[in-house]
């Protein structure tokens, strides 16, 4: 799980080396630990791949005060992560 984080983009862009079999997921947490959104999970290698969500067109409107980020990681590998404009 990340730190708290002020999210200041409309989604969320991920570097990860995905082997066949293998997935990343991402869910949004506000501050208190209340799972916000959560998304389709990747299971391809992806450089600065968008990250979509699930029942959200965009995080902006989630992201009133300060989130967290939670991965879950199967058979991979993250690199990074970084807010995306639209």
């Amino acid at each position: 799980m990340s730190k708290l984080l002020i999210f200041d983009g409309e989604t969320l862009g991920i570097t990860a080396d995905v082997p066949d079999g293998g997935s990343v997921s991402v869910a949004v947490l506000d501050e208190a630990g209340n799972q916000l959104a959560t998304c389709e999970p990747i299971s391809g290698t992806v450089t600065d791949g968008r990250v979509k969500w699930k029942g959200v067109s965009g995080l902006v409107s989630l992201s009133s005060g300060q989130i967290r980020l939670r991965f879950e990681l199967r058979e991979a590998k993250l690199y990074g992560f970084q807010s995306l404009a639209s």
